[in-house]
């Protein structure tokens, strides 16, 4: 029940009520048995996506990969989950102990690009990818991993083509690869055709009730230059607790806006005692 209320929230409908019930089930599961790695991943999964308990988060993905990093598999993006702390090299070295652990899991190896990628190594992001959709080139998820990097070195059209692949892939046709795509138009100063996408998101929502996550609306209104929605966009993600936000202190589409004192507000109600500056982590006593 905690796993299935937790994938729910942390894609297909709004995250706070889901997260709330997936908490309430862990713990019953806990107390019938506190050494179950299922539960301890998805206690240790939802410290970090709904508590931001950052150091309980880290605490308990030791521990599951002490137990068996075989279960991380389905929460793969967990396991980098220490770059939110301003620690990226620990996160990928974690994510590269679990692919040596498990050489054929795609889910866990694709982290490595994701965490190269939030780590700003944007040609390892890159490389890391290309090998792992050779083994999966049906798998939309992996175009998008590759996309991501390619546009943050201005590759736009190259990144583009990567991103329209994978929406062309089952399951593909994702909100999160749409606002990727409407970012680069952005970038690109195409904005009418961003405008265009973050209608059709928005539409989706109304007229599909599909849920689309206030974060992937601020990604966007980030690459349109605009700040005050971007800042509008965040708070709402924040309020409703999106698996995304934690990605905030890591994400590049971000950079020109940490100096905002929204961003910092942002970060001390997510209890986070780190913000990036020019390329480095400064803890908050720094900040005044």
């Amino acid at each position: 029940m905690a796993e299935a209320n937790f994938d729910l929230g942390y894609q297909f409908q709004e995250p706070a009520a889901h997260f709330a019930r997936a908490r309430e089930s862990v713990r019953t599961a806990l107390k019938l048995d506190e050494t179950l790695p299922q539960a301890i991943v998805v206690d240790g999964i939802l410290r970090f996506f709904l508590d931001w308990n950052w150091q309980g988060a880290e605490q308990a993905l030791d521990q599951a990969l002490h137990l068996d990093p075989s279960i991380l598999e389905r929460d793969a993006c967990y396991l980098h989950c220490l770059q939110t702390v301003g620690r990226p090299e620990e996160a990928f070295r974690a994510v590269e102990r679990a692919v040596t652990l498990y050489p054929d899991c795609i889910g866990i190896e694709a982290e490595l690009s994701c965490a190269a990628y939030y780590a700003g190594d944007f040609a390892k992001a890159e490389a890391y990818g290309l090998e792992t959709l050779k083994k999966d080139p049906e798998n939309f998820v992996l175009y998008f991993n590759m996309g991501r990097p390619l546009a943050q070195e201005g590759h736009y059209e190259q990144a583009l083509a990567m991103l329209e692949k994978g929406r062309s892939r089952a399951g593909g046709d994702w909100a999160g690869m749409l606002a990727e795509i409407a970012y680069i138009r952005a970038r690109q100063g195409r904005t009418n055709e961003s405008q265009q996408i973050i209608e059709e998101l928005q539409n989706r929502e109304t007229q599909l009730k599909e849920f689309v996550d206030p974060y992937l609306y601020a990604l966007i209104y980030a690459g349109l230059g605009d700040a005050d929605r971007a800042f509008e966009y965040l708070t709402a993600a924040l309020n409703k607790k999106s698996a995304w936000l934690p990605s905030i202190v890591v994400e590049p589409k971000f950079n020109h806006l940490r100096d905002d004192r929204r961003y910092g507000e942002i970060l001390a109600r997510m209890k986070l005692p780190f913000k990036p500056d020019g390329g480095r982590i400064k803890p908050q006593a720094e900040l005044h």
